[in-house]
């Protein structure tokens, strides 16, 4: 007769992997959970100037293969079966969203453990985390409670995760392996006791030894681009101080996303209540502060203020749910507004009023055409594809002629004037000398 797998009342989850070192069997404990659900990580890793996208994972739980149950190295020295794993445990899928707390070094996680060698915290396992990424995590619960184990022993199952269709995010293709130790009390009554994930290559040892390839879960890559628009001014009747309109249109992005808004060098400087001095009054020639620089027609700014981190804070535009925004923008000479977080393969336009100036833009210094609308002053691009960090600056420029013509007509009248007193001085000094001379001559007569 079969003994039933007893329902234990479930431990709160942890974010980590547990394995209890229980009385029957001394084995490594990254936490303890004891019941009849497991946790494992996923971790999703971004730049620190990107927002969390709103992705959701799934995962698949199987029986390994054959060729894999050998190929997987087994407990040492424990006296344990490994066994193919049983029934079908449903593992719960992964939801990130904007606003999502995120981490720039990894995260320490208790652990509960009679093992001497087992450390009293252990650090996420996240990879390819570097000093200008952040990182996103959330767990997955296993859960067990429709699974009717027959005796004893270790049971292996394989956890793979499906792909995703997620904008900008990639899949972890690496399966784990879930270990699930199953032990019988005094009455023959059988329950989980503990869980390790782990890779192929090294399973945990009597004495509790951390297995090398132990892991905590899955690592995704969010892979994100940034826009970047430059204003610059030019020419002997360029004004520097004035503000330019811009429209921009991005589209293509992942819907509800929400993109941090920061200067050319990744400061978040720029807030949502920000005006600056753009309508002329030609009555004292002067601009009128109380135009706000960023105006959304499409989706929304917004300063976002909650967050226990900087990376979490700061402007952003938030897209519609067709991932798409409209919004103005007000530039003037040597001023950069960065959209931070845009996916590959984004679109987007921008048309400057460029008033009576002649406008010239490039893209990662190469020219771009523009469109000319005389009616509206304004200049804009074709729709352009984001490929990788998007660097478009346009360039205003005002030349005059100034009128020196009068100045050289003066000069010349001036010239010849010179020249007529000079005559008229030398021919006073002539007649002058003239009647000097004439006089000592009637006196020597």
């Amino acid at each position: 007769m079969k003994k039933k797998f007893m329902k234990l009342s479930t431990v709160s989850a942890m974010t980590s992997i547990a394995l209890l070192a229980g009385p029957m069997m001394n084995v490594y404990a990254q936490g303890t959970v004891k019941g009849t659900t497991a946790t494992f990580d996923k971790y999703l890793v971004m730049e620190k100037n990107a927002n969390v996208p709103n992705a959701t994972f799934t995962f698949n739980i199987s029986t390994p293969t054959d060729d894999e149950m050998q190929s997987v190295a087994n407990p040492t020295n424990t006296q344990l079966t490994v066994r193919k794993g049983i029934g079908a445990p449903i593992a719960s899928p992964t939801t990130f969203a904007p606003g999502d707390e995120t981490f720039g070094t990894p995260q320490k996680t208790r652990t509960a453990t009679t093992s001497t060698s087992a450390t009293d915290f252990q650090d996420d396992q996240v990879e390819g985390l570097a000093a200008t990424k952040k990182y996103a995590k959330k767990a997955s619960t296993v859960d067990f409670s429709n699974v009717t184990f027959s005796e004893p022993g270790v049971y292996r199952y394989k956890v793979t995760e499906n792909e995703t269709n997620e904008k900008g995010v990639s899949t972890d293709k690496n399966p784990r392996y879930l270990d699930v130790y199953v032990s019988s009390d005094d009455s023959g009554n059988l329950a989980i006791m503990g869980y390790v994930l782990h890779t192929a290559d090294e399973n945990p040892a009597q004495d509790g030894t951390n297995p090398a390839n132990k892991n905590k879960g899955f690592t995704n890559n969010y892979t994100t681009s940034d826009l970047t628009l430059t204003k610059n001014v030019t020419g002997n009747q360029g004004f520097r101080d004035q503000y330019f309109k811009f429209t921009v249109t991005v589209s293509n992005l992942d819907a509800n996303a929400r993109l941090f808004v920061t200067d050319n060098a990744g400061n978040k400087t720029y807030h949502a209540t920000d005006t600056v001095a753009y309508s002329y009054n030609a009555e004292n020639g002067t601009r009128t502060d109380g135009q706000k620089r960023f105006v959304a027609a499409v989706g929304s700014f917004a300063d976002i203020t909650e967050g226990t981190s900087d990376d979490m804070k700061g402007l952003a535009l938030n897209v519609n749910d067709q991932g798409a925004a409209t919004f103005d923008v007000y530039l003037k000479n040597g001023e950069t507004v960065k959209l931070n977080g845009l996916t590959a393969d984004a679109k987007y336009t921008i048309t400057e009023t460029s008033e009576d100036y002649k406008a010239t833009a490039k893209k990662d210094n190469k020219e771009l055409n523009l469109t000319h609308e005389d009616q509206n002053h304004t200049d804009g691009t074709e729709e352009q594809t984001l490929t990788d960090n998007d660097d478009i600056v346009f360039i205003n420029d005002r030349e005059g002629v100034v009128p020196t013509g009068v100045f050289h007509n003066n000069r010349t009248q001036l010239t010849i004037g010179g020249i007529a007193l000079a005559s008229a001085a030398i021919a006073i000094v002539v007649t002058k000398r003239r009647k000097q001379n004439e006089a000592r001559h009637e006196e020597n007569e």
